[in-house]
């Protein structure tokens, strides 16, 4: 019996939109629909099952399930217990084309599926791969589903072609899948590393703990959609495929002829229906197809108000962000420059630090010059007195060369992320500094914790350290305090990584200490050329690339800096 829907032949929008509805429709849920209201003889043909088949089927009742608890888009097993996924819907059809009752079993993962089955608490593997250990206790049917294995990775690696290449590389792989056997026969080196789940896998790749994660294209793919990453990517195809199958267990060999039967059952453009259905999840799940065919008139009309509604707030949306990552791409390309203009005022500062450690280092080689050259007006020159010189001599040379390279890492634009103690950064600075700390007798009292390591661009804390250092000698200096002393503390408190640096250098006057950090605010005299943008830099550093506070405060004898993030390791 066939069913249609009658319209006005003056209203050719609406039977085109009735149409449009329908052709979305999967063929298996009109179908069921049909089933549930007329005569299903009328619809399906009866599967033809044997009479022994029919006589077990009887005996057995009901067929217990076992399944993939989390395994989409295939299949998984929802918080509350609602079986769902492509095969969830092939096993209804089953049953509605059969008559048979199928059981789900609730397993904890994958593992303890396979131990039911093996174990014949459960009857049937909805899904599996066939392997010789497997072959052992299950029969299988031939595949319903095959989908080709694919290695997932970082965004920026390489595409990867043949999966030889990589075998030299840690691959991460889901426990207890048939993909481990199999790759571990036909590639023998292969480095594997098993882990609980596709997430576990994906956050591996994430953090680069492992090069790559291999499973079908179908999960892999679902699961980026889902999850909408963007750090990762689908980086090679392999000609091999996960060729899946229903497994029943081989005590019972009717079981594997009955799930053959119901299998062919189900047409190839039904199953492709089922399986599109589920690969769209992402942004169709909320829809229900099976009462659009009801929506007709004026409600359909307004539901494609309200999207084209959506579409304009969408649009709008694009635009936004797009003129938003503008002004932040700008509002970072004038911060790199201001802290480039920064390190480059202050060069001048560097160059006279350079010559000051220089002086005494080039008045030791003129001097050992002069005692050779009158050893030898003399004619008391020897062979042992020459050696000690040049020893001598080498030593100085050697100090000499270890400025340069000092000053040489710290104003090269190197902004790539490392990790290193916060103890080595200061060690650096304390270099810097130690001619003007020296001639002005500045006590250094330090309380460090060596241990404490960061992962971050080395050359902003080294920045952030040697401008507040360079205003605390400076003021010390200029105020000509007597017993002159510095304070540095490093710490760490539960999460936080504390730097404390304070002197007695009779504190910050109070009119502009909250004035201090802004931009080209210099607090040292007229006459004196600064540019103002040391403190503003030291904030920006901390806020934005460590996204830690700072703070400047007065204390009984002097100024104190206060500098506080979160430790990333």
């Amino acid at each position: 019996m066939d069913a249609f829907f009658s319209v006005r032949n003056d209203y050719p929008e609406l039977k085109s939109i009735i149409d449009k509805v329908m052709n979305t429709i999967p063929a298996y849920e009109l179908i069921n629909s049909k089933n549930i209201w007329f005569d299903e003889n009328k619809i399906f043909s009866k599967i033809s099952f044997l009479e022994e088949e029919k006589e077990y089927l009887n005996k057995k009742k009901k067929i217990n399930l076992c399944v993939h608890s989390n395994f989409l888009p295939y299949e998984k097993v929802s918080q509350n217990g609602k079986y769902e996924g492509v095969t969830s819907d092939i096993f209804n059809l089953f049953h509605i084309n059969s008559g048979i009752d199928f059981n789900l079993v609730k397993t904890k993962d994958w593992s303890e599926s396979l131990e039911f089955v093996e174990s014949r608490k459960c009857d049937v593997l909805t899904l599996a791969m066939k392997t010789p250990k497997r072959e052992k206790y299950l029969d299988f049917t031939t595949s319903y589903i095959d989908s080709p294995f694919v290695v997932l990775t970082k965004s920026d690696e390489i595409f990867v072609d043949k999966i030889e290449t990589i075998l030299n590389k840690q691959i991460a792989i889901s426990k207890d899948h048939a993909t481990i056997d199999f790759l571990k026969a036909k590639y023998p080196k292969i480095n594997i590393r098993i882990v609980k789940d596709i997430k576990e896998g994906v956050k591996l790749v994430q953090k680069g703990e492992v090069y790559g994660y291999i499973n079908t294209l179908s999960s892999i793919a679902y699961y980026i959609q889902k999850h909408s990453l963007l750090d990762v990517k689908i980086n090679g195809k392999f000609d091999e495929k996960a060729t899946l199958s229903i497994a029943t267990r081989n005590d019972e060999p009717l079981l594997q002829n009955i799930m053959q039967k119901l299998i062919d059952s189900v047409g190839e453009t039904t199953k492709d229906q089922i399986y599109n259905k589920w690969i769209s999840v992402v942004y169709e799940k909320d829809v229900d197809y099976s009462l659009l065919w009801k929506v007709v008139g004026l409600f359909l009309f307004l539901a494609l108000l309200l999207l084209y509604r959506v579409k304009l707030l969408r649009d709008n949306k694009i635009k936004l962000e797009k003129m938003i990552k503008k002004e932040i791409e700008e509002s970072r390309r004038k911060d790199n420059l201001i802290f480039q203009q920064n390190k480059m005022a202050s060069l001048g500062n560097m160059i006279a630090t350079i010559a000051h450690q220089w002086r005494q280092p080039l008045a030791q080689l003129s001097m050992s010059q002069n005692i050779i050259l009158r050893q030898i007006q003399t004619d008391t020159f020897s062979k042992e007195d020459l050696e000690d010189i040049v020893k001598d001599d080498q030593k100085v040379v050697q100090f000499m060369s270890q400025t340069i390279n000092t000053f040489q890492n710290f104003y090269k634009d190197d902004f790539d992320e490392e990790i290193f103690t916060i103890a080595s950064s200061y060690e650096d600075v304390k270099y810097i500094l130690s001619e003007p700390i020296a001639l002005n007798k500045i006590e250094l009292i330090e309380n460090i914790d060596y241990s404490i390591q960061i992962e971050a661009c080395k050359n902003f804390i080294t920045q952030v350290l040697l401008s507040i250092l360079q205003n605390s000698v400076y003021f010390l200096k200029q105020r000509k305090i007597e017993s002159p002393k510095i304070y540095i503390k490093i710490e760490k408190i539960d999460k936080q990584i504390i730097i404390e640096i304070d002197n007695n250098d009779k504190g910050i006057d109070e009119k502009v200490i909250d004035k201090i950090f802004d931009y080209s605010f210099s607090r040292r005299d007229t006459h004196q050329k600064s540019t103002g943008l040391g403190l503003y830099i030291v904030k920006l550093i901390v806020e934005e690339k460590f996204k830690g506070k700072i703070e400047a405060k007065n204390t009984k004898d002097g100024a104190k800096f206060i500098i506080s993030f979160v430790h990333n390791l």
